[in-house]
């Protein structure tokens, strides 16, 4: 995302889709999504991923890479594993688990969507 549109995009859809964070990591099986859960859900499929990279690169952009950081073994065997071609580019333990993290939401966002 170029630098000229961080300050207008990022706070819009940021605030779109935070405030229905705590509404998605309690979305269960058992209930039916709303409309309301299905709009974020939408919003957060197609716009977060523009989020998370800005986010990502402004977070660890200038972090050096950790030597013995061995993402391979960490993921496999996991629910993730089959996520090792976004999860290699890792930097450090913390940067693996906030990729992680957004793996996990864009998996409850489709998962709401395909309801």
């Amino acid at each position: 995302m170029t630098n000229f549109l961080k300050p207008i995009v990022l706070p819009v859809f940021s605030i779109l889709l935070i405030t229905n964070a705590s509404n998605l990591a309690a979305q269960t099986s058992w209930r039916a999504p709303t409309f309301e859960d299905r709009l974020y859900a939408c919003l957060g499929f197609q716009y977060k991923p523009y989020i998370n990279a800005s986010y990502i690169d402004s977070r660890y952009g200038d972090v050096p890479l950790e030597k013995g950081l061995r993402v391979k073994e960490k993921v496999k065997f996991t629910k993730n594993e089959k996520y090792y071609a976004i999860l290699k580019d890792a930097k450090n333990a913390k940067h693996l688990a906030d990729l992680i993290v957004q793996i996990e939401y864009e998996q409850r966002r489709a998962q709401i969507l395909t309801r």
